[in-house]
This record gives structure tokens, C-alpha cells and sequence, in this order.
């Protein structure tokens, strides 16, 4: 198969994964920020520009497991936790979670959250 053959790409075409990392240093604030599975904030602590975001939420995760909450796995800037019947979501994020998002996020967009 040539490059026509495959849309004028090239064989050796490959995906790029993306370089965004939730953890690093920003030079905007970020909210350390701790949720129910109903998305309901329980807690958040606003981090101020250059926070070491990777030790700060390593300190969370490792206050919760001291409350008994076990880890599932951390994955960039989340981890779910899980204490007897009870599971919450510990995670960075880029937006304070008691203001509304910007525009442009899913459902508050107008477009359906499942749909798709």
C-alpha cells in the first residue's frame, strides 16, 4: 500500500499520545479537590501557582489511606478511594469545583453527557 492508498498518509504514520500532565507546576492555581460518587464536593483546598501539585496530592492520598480509605491506583491526577461501602474521587483539577465550568465543558455546552 502506497501513501494514496491510505489517504494520503504515509505507512509509517503514527498517533501521538498526549504530553498534558494534570501534576505539573502551573503558574495558574489548581484546587486539590475531593468528591462523593454523586459528584457533590466533600473538600478542596486551593493550591496557589507553583505548588508542587505531584507532592500535594501525594500528601492527600496518603491523609485519606491514614482515615482507612484504600487506594485503587492512581492515574495522573485522580484516585479513586474506597473505604467499606464507600468510594470517593481525590483529584487535580484546573477550575475552583464551587464556580461553574467555562463554557465549552460537556452537558453545561449543551451537548448530552452519554450521547455520542
Amino acid at each position: 500500500m502506497d501513501g494514496a492508498e491510505c489517504g494520503g498518509y504515509g505507512i509509517s504514520m503514527t498517533t501521538k499520545r498526549s504530553k498534558y500532565d494534570p501534576l505539573a507546576t502551573s503558574r495558574h492555581s489548581r484546587w486539590l479537590v475531593l468528591r462523593d460518587m454523586f459528584h457533590n464536593v466533600l473538600d478542596s483546598t486551593e493550591m496557589p501557582p507553583g505548588t508542587d501539585l505531584r507532592a500535594t496530592f501525594a500528601a492527600g492520598l496518603a491523609a485519606l489511606e491514614r482515615d482507612g480509605w484504600q487506594s485503587e491506583g492512581a492515574t495522573g491526577g485522580m484516585v479513586f478511594v474506597r473505604r467499606g461501602g464507600e468510594r470517593r474521587l481525590l483529584t487535580v483539577h484546573e477550575h475552583d469545583p464551587h464556580e461553574p465550568l467555562p463554557p465549552g465543558h460537556g452537558v453545561l455546552s449543551g451537548r448530552c453527557a452519554t450521547c455520542d
